[in-house]
């Protein structure tokens, strides 16, 4: 009776560890600038700001209101938060020790007394520069910065026209804590530039923020906000592919399997997992080239699981994956996971030095039987703290622009090029 007790006593709290462990995205902060009423926007409430209960707003601010909407705009890009001089909205992360997701929404209107199509604003987020000199033309933006934290739960995403502009303005904001291992404590990572490997970066997930540049599903369609945990969007690969001619896109109907070691669903979501390219020539590569900033740095995050082996391959089985064309890592998913199906990712920082292009590559190793394939790329500007007014020299200041989901429009163009 003792050893049946004390056995199931280690089930329960096996299975209240792992219930524990699983993330549930906050109901906090979503809120609808602007505006002093709620509205439900891609199956989240986005809380009006005029009277706020659980976050302040403080410095030189009105709201405006949209005069004329388009009949099918969503009911956040109808009101704005503006900005006269550096303002600020005051926060709280759920924790310490973990990061905070923030994405600002932007979509221009015509207001009384507000003119918005020559508006410039720097955003910093918690002592990191999201946006310096920003302007837009007539689309609707989404800008988004991934910031740690640390001993400090209150952090600020401050507002200052900038340019000679009279004004700022954002329409919406999400700003939620992520779980504490979304980028893992790694000792140091592999720091990679188009010459090839220049040796190692230390305290990445303590001294960056990131900006996602971009955030591609290879041989899939668009992920939208609602198939997302921590509601990204993936956008598909084909235009970025350098050589489709030895490549096709394979799809998996069954089960991805997160296990312990690999990606988790917070990671990248199974929709990213489920699709992969696959190369059906051993000779020739398939290479993906990527616009970036010049004389940045850059977190590049590769997803991998192997939806196309029937059954496991020998773990010393490989194939490469190569960064501009002078590094290259051997991928070994047999090695790496010990069961089909199961989901991981490499990390490397990869700066972009006077070039504009940032490219990776998957190629096969003669003599091995393991398929070659990659499910999914992120890749992601690294931002320094700002320190006595003064940035790294290597922080680009230009951000290219973030395509929004089709879903969220109907007949007006909003979308834009990344």
């Amino acid at each position: 009776m003792a050893y049946t007790l004390c056995f199931s006593l280690l089930i329960l709290l096996s299975l209240l560890s792992l219930a524990s462990s699983q993330y549930v995205l906050p109901d906090h902060y979503f809120i609808n600038c602007g505006s002093n009423s709620d509205v439900d926007f891609t199956n989240r409430k986005f809380v009006g700001d005029v009277n706020p209960s659980t976050f302040s707003i403080s410095g030189g601010h009105v709201v405006a209101q949209n005069n004329n909407p388009a009949t099918n705009t969503p009911d956040i890009y109808r009101s704005a938060r503006v900005f006269n001089k550096k303002s600020w909205y005051e926060l709280e992360a759920d924790e310490i020790s973990t990061f905070v997701m923030v994405r600002l929404h932007f979509s221009q209107f015509s207001s009384n007394g507000f003119e918005f199509s020559n508006s410039k604003l720097d955003v910093s987020v918690s002592g990191f520069s999201m946006l310096s000199g920003f302007s837009m033309g007539n689309v609707t933006l989404i800008r988004e910065c991934i910031f740690p934290i640390r001993s400090e739960r209150m952090f600020r995403i401050e507002f200052t026209p900038s340019g000679g502009s009279s004004s700022a303005f954002v329409n919406a904001i999400e700003a939620f804590t992520t779980p504490s291992s979304l980028f893992r404590p790694t000792p140091s990572f592999p720091r990679i530039s188009p010459a090839g490997k220049i040796g190692y970066l230390d305290n990445l997930t303590s001294d960056y923020a990131f900006n996602p540049i971009h955030r591609v599903n290879v041989g899939g369609q668009t992920i939208n906000v609602d198939r997302d945990t921590l509601r990204r969007t993936w956008r598909p690969d084909e235009s970025f592919i350098f050589n489709n001619g030895a490549a096709r896109n394979v799809t998996f109907d069954g089960r991805i399997n997160y296990v312990d070691g690999g990606a988790r669903l917070f990671d990248a979501p199974a929709d990213v997992y489920n699709t992969a390219k696959q190369s059906t020539n051993s000779l020739v590569n398939i290479t993906w080239n990527f616009n970036v900033n010049e004389n940045a740095m850059y977190l590049v995050r590769v997803h991998f699981c192997d939806i196309i082996s029937t059954a496991l391959v020998d773990p010393n089985d490989a194939f490469n994956f190569f960064v501009y064309s002078h590094h290259k890592e051997e991928i070994q998913p047999g090695n790496t996971m010990d069961v089909l199906q199961a989901p991981f990712y490499l990390d490397l920082v990869v700066e972009s030095t006077d070039s504009d292009r940032l490219n990776i590559s998957i190629g096969a190793i003669r003599g091995n039987n393991q398929p070659v394939f990659l499910n999914g790329v992120e890749i992601m500007e690294m931002l320094r703290i700002r320190r006595e007014g003064v940035y790294s020299s290597w922080l680009a200041f230009h951000h290219p622009r973030v395509a929004l989901p089709s879903y969220m429009f109907k007949s007006r163009d909003y979308s834009s090029r990344c």
